[in-house]
């Protein structure tokens, strides 16, 4: 059962998790803060860590002011089992990482850092190591095609966006599905990316609309 939880904790924090240690034992603590708008998908991660181990597990929630209209709600988790899921992460986004975390950790990924365009889409990590990893994973797992884009991005052509989204699909919460719908794809949007356009990107926001940011490198 804690191989389960330390493969669940493993696949939050590649999202909006993270690992830190507190008090005077320096224990670990899981910390995942969300938008109250994202409150269905809170209380699933919780559940779900619950249920993934026969141990007490010790949980803290509180309200944070957020800098937008919505406030944050922050959970904090404390497990026996958050030692073994800190050690895999010591080193960030690693093969061991993803291998522990699986697709629900590409899934993370993609909620949390992942944003999408008419011309295809991206994780976005914090070093070109990292996005290098993520890369591999994404070509393994779901035989994919991805590349690297500097300085730490992970792109995913137009026309394997489906796949990526049958990859990720059952391993996403429905709160979240939103996330992995890709109708821009079909029809004209695909074409004009298959003629080598750069359409504008669109980042997801936590309402489930997305914003325009950059375009997107050429496919």
């Amino acid at each position: 059962m804690n191989a389960q939880f330390v493969s669940l904790a493993v696949a939050y924090c590649l999202g909006a998790g993270v690992i830190r240690r507190k008090g005077v034992k320096q224990r670990p603590w899981l910390e995942i803060q969300r938008l109250e708008t994202e409150s269905t998908y809170l209380e699933h991660q919780v559940r779900a860590l619950r249920r993934a181990t026969r141990q007490s597990i010790r949980v803290e929630e509180d309200l944070l002011p957020g800098k937008g209209y919505y406030d944050v709600l922050r959970v904090r988790i404390q497990a026996p089992a958050l030692e073994r899921a800190a050690e895999i992460l010591a080193d960030g986004i690693s093969d061991e990482a993803l291998q522990v975390a699986g697709a629900k950790g590409i899934a993370s990924l993609w909620i949390d850092n992942g944003y999408w365009g008419p011309g295809g889409g991206a994780i976005c990590t914090r070093s070109p190591e990292e996005a290098a990893v993520v890369c591999n994973a994404v070509r393994e797992k779901g035989s994919i095609c991805s590349w690297v884009v500097k300085p730490a991005s992970v792109c995913i052509p137009a026309e394997s966006m489906h796949s990526f989204a049958s990859l990720l699909r059952p391993e996403t919460h429905r709160s979240m599905r939103h996330a992995l719908r890709f109708g821009a794809f079909h029809g004209a949007a695909l074409l004009e990316s298959q003629n080598r356009r750069a359409p504008t990107r669109r980042r997801l926001g936590s309402n489930g609309r997305s914003r325009a940011v950059a375009p997107l490198p050429p496919a």
